[in-house]
């Protein structure tokens, strides 16, 4: 495999710079108390499955998922959704808590695939080998429904040649440092989901990987922040500039520096995601690790009743209703309604 000839802008070098300057800050300085950091990973957690599943065809909301993990269990799903909802946050896991990160290896790519797809009942094939027949890039809205065929995947017969160039081609780039490691991973993902080299959930396994590729290349704030909520919340121009992209690859990869903008500013959208969060967490460090799980279920859904905080935070009630009407107190929390219908937001400004 060559090295596209991408057109580095301005524009393009303000992004990455921008992205570095947050890396280096992020493992410079990290003061957050840990009860925080971990509701903050489990919040970006809970996105990152939930936006992942849905981009692939899955339908399954965040509520959905928080409720599958609190579980704790993955002897009973109700849907073929929660299954690879399941999946996902089992390699998720195991990639972010890796202690190095070796290149990326044909086994290595296998076994996550067998993992990601380890609690599926359905039949997908070998789980333990690339495709057998001619397979598709699908988009899909944000409730898990088809938008239509996008492009055809690589040829089964192509497909062992074609990972292996460019499993070849990243390890080499990475190690030159002669173009940027998130050009490199960029084109890494474009040209994964190029090839289509499984059966199904290849959208997934790709966000993955880049998840994993960033983990070795120092970008070690991956777990608190979610990638794929970018891809979701900007779908449109996700599915458009990797179509235009996968169009000329083959050819003069004209349109592949529309796809590396938009990957770079979906990480930009998400580094920018994470300060704002860690500003409202400074703001809050004082609160108990209780208060702070409620804040973050009201901001994610939006409204709640005691009856639900209770559920989503696995809580002793008379504890949850001390601590809300502590924050209602101090006019952290909006008190709506009496009785059982009585429902709580967060205060603007919070």
């Amino acid at each position: 495999m060559e090295t596209p000839n991408i057109h580095i802008t301005p524009e393009i070098l303000n992004i990455i710079a921008s992205i570095d300057e947050f890396k280096g800050e992020w493992a410079g300085s990290n003061n957050l108390p840990q009860a925080r950091m971990l509701a903050m990973k489990k919040a970006a957690t809970i996105q990152a499955i939930g936006a992942a599943c849905r981009t692939d065809g899955a339908a399954i909301n965040n509520e959905e998922v928080h409720d599958l993990l609190a579980r704790g269990t993955k002897e009973l799903f109700d849907s073929h959704a929660q299954e690879e909802a399941w999946g996902y946050n089992s390699v998720l896991e195991q990639i972010f808590s890796l202690q190095s990160y070796a290149s990326l290896s044909e086994e290595l790519i296998k076994n996550l695939y067998v993992q990601l797809f380890s609690q599926y009942s359905i039949n997908i094939g070998d789980k333990n080998d690339y495709k057998k027949s001619l397979n598709q890039f699908e988009a899909f809205n944000n409730k898990g429904e088809s938008l239509g065929i996008l492009f055809d995947g690589e040829k089964p017969e192509d497909v062992p040649s074609k990972v292996k160039s460019l499993l070849e081609w990243t390890h080499s780039e990475l190690q030159k440092q002669a173009l940027h490691p998130l050009l490199v991973i960029s084109i890494f993902m474009l040209y994964f989901q190029a090839i289509q080299p499984f059966e199904h959930g290849n959208s997934k396994l790709s966000n993955l990987l880049v998840y994993y590729l960033l983990m070795k290349c120092g970008y070690s704030y991956m777990p608190y922040t979610s990638l794929e909520l970018q891809f979701e919340e900007n779908s449109k121009k996700y599915f458009f500039a990797i179509m235009r992209a996968q169009r000329t690859i083959h050819a003069d990869n004209s349109m592949i520096g529309d796809w590396v903008l938009f990957f770079l500013y979906s990480l930009k959208l998400q580094k920018d995601n994470l300060i704002r969060k860690i500003s409202e967490a400074s703001k809050m460090q004082p609160l108990a690790p209780l208060a702070i799980e409620i804040l973050d279920i009201l901001k994610e859904h939006g409204q709640a009743t005691i009856s639900d905080i209770c559920t989503l935070t696995d809580a002793n009630r008379n504890t949850v209703k001390v601590r809300l009407r502590n924050m209602v107190g101090t006019k952290q929390l909006c008190k709506h309604g009496k009785g059982k219908g009585t429902r709580y937001t967060v205060c603007a400004g919070t």
